[in-house]
Parts: C-alpha cells; structure tokens; sequence
C-alpha cells in the first residue's frame, strides 16, 4: 500500500467512531440507562483488543480496531453519568477528581502491560489478551456497581 492508502485506511476507525459514539450516548441520554452502556462499550472494546491478539487477515485487523476505538470512546459519555448517579456534593466533587487521578494511571498501565507480557518474538498478543481481560472484568464491575434504578437505591 502507498502512504496515502495507509493513511486512509487508518482513519477509518475514527471516521466509523463518530456516529457511533453519538448514537450511543443518544441512546444512553434517552433511555436513562448508562450502567450497561458503560460495559457494553467497554466490552465491544475488550472483544476489538482480543481480536487484534490473533493473526488475522488486514481487512479483519481494520474492523478489529474499529471495534476497539469505537468501544474505547463510546465509554466516555455514560461513563461520566455514573458518579453524579449515587454520589452528591463534595463526594461527587472527590469521587470525579479520584476517578481523573486513576484514569491517568492508566495511560502508564497499558503500555507497562503490553511491555511485560511482549514475548519474544516482538509479539503482543498476550498483553493485548490481558487488556482484553480487564476491559471484560471493567465491564462486570460496572453492571454491578450500583442498583439499576433510583427506587432500588434508596
């Protein structure tokens, strides 16, 4: 393939990620649910990254990681809803400021994993499985963080 083509190519997660991320959260705001928005995204993303951990021919790989980009951003807008559900106050305020201090832990975790489970070879199947891994257990935790709705909160 020639630059130009590799390049387009590579934009084509991004480009399918934007109305699936909007349809999402649409769908999300609408029906007032965003624990299982939040681990179906999360899930659709651990499903790319298990994939893109096989061999597989390009044209899968493309769908794989359209899959896993689409998942990864279409977490964000219920994600956000979820603490402000069941915390009020300065507890929103600290709940929101800890998950922001986790979360950019997290841009040194996945690297650091896919760096220890690199095999030999070069390979990153095994740190893409693990990955794949906690987005599955991120996906659990998330459906049983709290009651469904407001009346079985209380």
């Amino acid at each position: 393939m020639s630059k130009s083509q590799l390049g387009l190519l590579a934009a084509v997660p991004y480009l399918v990620t934007i109305p699936v991320m909007i349809l999402h959260g649409r769908h999300s705001d609408r029906t007032k649910e965003c624990r299982w928005h939040v681990a179906l995204a999360v899930w659709g993303a651990g499903i790319g990254l298990l994939l893109l951990s096989l061999p597989l021919p390009p044209l899968v790989v493309v769908a794989a990681m359209t899959l896993c980009v689409s998942g990864r951003w279409s977490v964000i807008g219920p994600f956000w809803r979820l603490p402000t559900a069941f915390l009020t106050g300065t507890a929103a305020a600290g709940g929101i400021a800890m998950i922001n201090s986790i979360g950019n832990l997290g841009g040194q975790a996945g690297p650091t994993i896919l760096a220890m489970f690199q095999s030999a070879d070069g390979s990153f199947s095994t740190g893409l499985r693990v990955l794949a891994g906690l987005a599955a257990m991120c996906g659990i935790v998330t459906i049983g963080l709290m009651p469904a709705t407001p009346s079985e909160r209380r």
